[in-house]
Formats: structure tokens, sequence, C-alpha cells
């Protein structure tokens, strides 16, 4: 009953995410396949936030979502991500 009441309602709504958490609208990022979609909506939120001269810690599997997210939403950015061992560091330079 529940994967019919799911067939159905795909017809109406376009857009899902692996996660089921979210509605995903015209105003929020597609999903980026192998990573969760709250992590890729925290990133987002994070990169609105950071100052320039300012920087935050990534897992190494986050390289990727960050580069497409703010290539997507701040081009004007200059974002340089630095290897820090087990982890990586994203500096905002402009």
């Amino acid at each position: 009953m529940k994967t019919l009441i799911s067939k159905m309602l795909s017809k109406y709504i376009k857009f899902h995410n692996p996660d089921r958490e979210f509605t995903i609208s015209k105003g929020l990022p597609q999903p980026v396949k192998p990573r969760l979609y709250k992590d890729q909506l925290r990133v987002i939120e994070t990169l609105d936030r950071l100052p320039v001269g300012h920087s935050f810690p990534i897992r190494n599997e986050l390289e990727y979502v960050v580069r497409k997210m703010y290539n997507q939403y701040h081009p004007e950015y200059k974002l340089v991500i630095r290897n820090m061992g087990t982890s990586k560091r994203v500096f905002r330079l402009a």
C-alpha cells in the first residue's frame, strides 16, 4: 500500500532526494548522488556565512560537494581547498 501511494505521489513531485527527509523545491539544489542531502545543505549554509580570510574544515568525501556548490551558488568566491592529513580545509581568499 505504501509503495502504491508513493508511486502515485511521484507523479506530482518531480524531484526526490535519497534521504527522503526534505522536499526539494526550485530554490534548493539537486542532490549530489553519493552524499547525504543534509550535508550538502550544511555546506551551502556555511559558504553563505563564510567571510573573507576565514576557513572551515570538511571531510575528504565532501570536497566535490563544496566545489560544485560554490561554482553553482557563489562563482564570485575564490576558494582554496587544502589537504590537512585526515581532513581538508576550505579557505575563502576573496
